[in-house]
């Protein structure tokens, strides 16, 4: 009988300490994941190297971000309106859904970043470098975009309203599903874009480079 007593001693003790590591661990979890919250929230916006940053869903209007390096950052869901980002370096850097309206992006580089649903307008883009952006199902209503390099970029479903891309670098462009009929393309190269056929006259009128050149659909 003693014997059997001791074994369910030892095993009730067996279980309680399992049960206060679990707890132990538990609490371990949460204080790491509270941890990364605040590190998250204590990024220092004032550096010049904010490259990688975890910036999603952030309030970021009228931040200042000239000259900036904000490659590879997550800016996500972020309210950056009104923002500088004159000549800031946002090479792959993501931007889905972000709020961009009336942000200078003067000079920005943007080559290979993600704008996917991106509200851009108003937003001042003239000499920024595109090549490779996907801009897919962005909002661009009396955004200049113009002198711009955007080689290889994508505006498939892309809401145009008043943009400008005069003087712009549109070689092998993606412009399926948009509407181009309010848009400036005076003095842009298109060579080799993928565009509506609806809009080939209207480009021809504009005096657009590359028109024999581009693949149209309907």
């Amino acid at each position: 009988m003693k014997k059997y007593t001791l074994l369910l001693l030892i095993t009730v003790s067996l279980l309680n300490s399992c049960s206060t590591t679990e707890k132990v661990q538990q609490k371990s979890l949460v204080v790491r994941d509270t941890e990364v919250n605040v590190l998250a929230k204590a990024i220092n916006l004032s550096l010049d190297d904010l490259s990688g940053a975890d910036l999603r869903g952030m309030d970021l209007r009228n931040s200042d971000f000239e000259n900036k390096n904000l490659s590879r950052a997550n800016l996500s869901d972020s309210d950056l309106s009104n923002a500088n980002m004159k000549n800031a370096n946002l090479e792959n850097a993501i931007l889905e859904r972000a709020n961009l309206s009336n942000a200078d992006l003067t000079g920005a580089n943007l080559n290979n970043a993600k704008l996917k649903r991106a509200n851009l307008s108003g937003a001042k883009m003239t000499n920024a470098k595109m090549s490779g952006t996907d801009l897919s199902n962005a909002r661009m209503v009396l955004s200049a975009i113009n002198k711009s390099n955007c080689s290889g970029a994508t505006f498939r479903g892309a809401q145009f309203q008043e943009t400008n891309f005069t003087e712009s670098i549109m070689i092998k462009v993606d412009f399926t599903f948009t509407n181009l009929g309010s848009v400036k393309f005076d003095g842009a190269s298109i060579h080799g874009s993928t565009i509506n056929k609806a809009y080939k006259k209207m480009l021809e009128m504009q005096h657009v480079s590359g028109v024999n050149e581009v693949i149209w659909v309907d």
